[in-house]
């Protein structure tokens, strides 16, 4: 919301000026005030040892491709088509449905810290948080979809959603046990990349849906979407929750038995 208000009132070239200007005086602080010794640097490289551990894990590689599944709330729906959904589907104005939208950030972030504190309590529990939060989010666009209860059914779906995207936070930690302390960094960045690829995935298939279904309507030169294409393609993301559901269920059997 406050970047598409900056965008409304001062254009592109501004915003991206004021963007990168704060993103450089923010790094320049970071390197100012953290002390040299904080950084501790360590001359070990990756081998290629390292990284055959790391991609020839099947956990990792595994947990990481369902937790992708998972990701399409977040990475296809929140920072690209929630506001055309609810103009469509519950027919919002343009500024209240971005003023909505951004619930479901408010709830990501408080998701990062309600599973990061849960997992303290309960360390051993990652395939049930992950689970849980993939069925409140499958339900959450159930109720969005019945198109019923206006606000009073957007805004806890919404806020849902974006609580439940937080299981990526647990992802990466059931990710990490499986390895020792010197690959973290490179776990962490290649779980990190297999969930990013599905974020790619979502933007395309949902865009993908529209187009072949989509019957051409412009009015005054701005596309046209009924309530109904708008459905019928961000169903893709309840359909993959429960295919990662699945697939969660059989690594969890898998990883027990081992």
């Amino acid at each position: 919301l406050p970047i598409e208000l900056l965008l409304d009132e001062f254009g592109w070239n501004y915003v991206i000026y004021i963007l990168s200007g704060f993103g450089f005086l923010l790094a320049l602080s970071l390197f100012l005030v953290i002390p040299y010794n904080a950084y501790n640097f360590r001359k070990e490289k990756i081998s290629m040892k390292d990284l055959k551990t790391v991609l020839f894990n099947k956990y990792i590689i595994l947990i990481s491709f369902f937790g992708g599944l998972m990701v399409g709330p977040l990475e296809g729906f929140a920072d690209a088509w929630t506001k055309a959904f609810l103009c469509e589907v519950y027919q919002m104005a343009g500024d209240l449905a971005s003023s909505i939208s951004s619930v479901i950030y408010v709830g990501f972030a408080a998701g990062l810290l309600s599973f990061a504190h849960i997992l303290e309590k309960y360390p051993n529990r990652h395939y049930e948080v992950i689970i849980v939060c993939s069925f409140a989010m499958i339900a959450s666009f159930l109720l969005l979809f019945t198109q019923a209860g206006g606000l009073y059914i957007v805004l806890p779906a919404l806020l849902v959603i974006g609580f439940a995207s937080g299981y990526q936070i647990v992802t990466l930690y059931k990710a990490l046990s499986y390895v020792n302390n010197n690959l973290i960094g490179l776990t962490t960045a290649v779980s990190n990349m297999i969930v990013m690829v599905f974020g790619y995935f979502f933007h395309t298939g949902i865009a993908k849906i529209i187009d072949l279904c989509w019957d051409r309507t412009v009015i005054q030169g701005n596309p046209v979407y009924s309530a109904e294409l708008l459905i019928k393609a961000t169903s893709i993301i309840p359909v993959c929750l429960l295919i990662a559901v699945f697939g969660l269920l059989w690594l969890k059997k898998q990883d027990k038995q081992s």
